[in-house]
């Protein structure tokens, strides 16, 4: 085990679950994205030479994933990232959500620190949702309090019913999350679930057995949803 560094297993992972375009794609949100489920930012156009501003996007077939549509170049075909700056920012992205899943242990207590398959759980849902996912929309998070309140109690079947539906206790309605990147919230609840027996620090735990979060249903909000999709998911 290594707290230093995401382990391979976990970085591929996230590459089937993310897929891997070597472009500039628009997501289901329209939310420009490239590689591995990377959102751009307006340095990466800048290092790529790009005005964010004028790029045009077009329609393209991707022989693994379809229609999809892309950033294009001046003779309208699609820009092609160069591997080594996609796997940069694959680098960079995993280990940020690496760390804030250490982070996250930390604040569930000592006799979860060596469980590794619930760190590779929370590395990928901070890898799709970004670091603050548990926090409630007015600190900047995607209001997921219920499945973190589930977790800091260990509560694990309250934290993936969390995951699944806007209020477990009807389980009338699913969340944005789930309904958008059902393989995603299928994966986290798996997860969580596999944290409930026989204990915590003794669980064999499928390394990528993601359980499923919660929104408490008074702090749902349909607008906070998951990133948008990216091809794996």
């Amino acid at each position: 085990m290594n707290r230093d560094q995401i382990s391979e297993a976990a970085l591929q992972h996230l590459r089937d679950r993310e897929g891997s375009v070597n472009m500039i794609y628009q997501d289901s949100l329209g939310k420009a994205t490239g590689g591995t489920g990377h959102l751009m930012r307006p340095q990466d156009y800048l290092d790529l030479g790009l005005d964010m501003e004028t790029l045009q996007y077009g329609a393209y077939d991707h022989p693994d994933y379809g229609e999809m549509q892309v950033a294009l170049d001046s003779n309208g075909n699609p820009i092609q990232l160069d591997e080594s700056v996609t796997n940069n920012w694959l680098s960079n992205d995993s280990q940020t959500a690496f760390n804030a899943a250490n982070y996250q242990m930390s604040q569930l207590g000592e006799e979860y620190q060596n469980n590794e398959g619930l760190r590779d759980s929370l590395i990928n849902v901070n890898y799709q949702m970004g670091e603050n996912w548990y926090k409630p929309s007015s600190e900047g998070g995607k209001g997921f309090t219920g499945v973190w309140e589930g977790m800091l109690e260990g509560d694990w079947e309250k934290a993936a019913g969390n995951v699944e539906w806007q209020n477990p206790a009807t389980k009338l309605n699913n969340t944005g999350w789930h309904n958008q990147t059902p393989k995603r919230t299928n994966d986290f609840m798996e997860g969580l679930r596999g944290m409930i027996t026989p204990s915590a620090e003794t669980a064999t735990l499928d390394p990528f057995g993601y359980g499923t979060e919660m929104e408490e249903a008074d702090s749902y909000d349909p607008s906070n949803v998951a990133y948008g999709f990216s091809p794996g998911r």
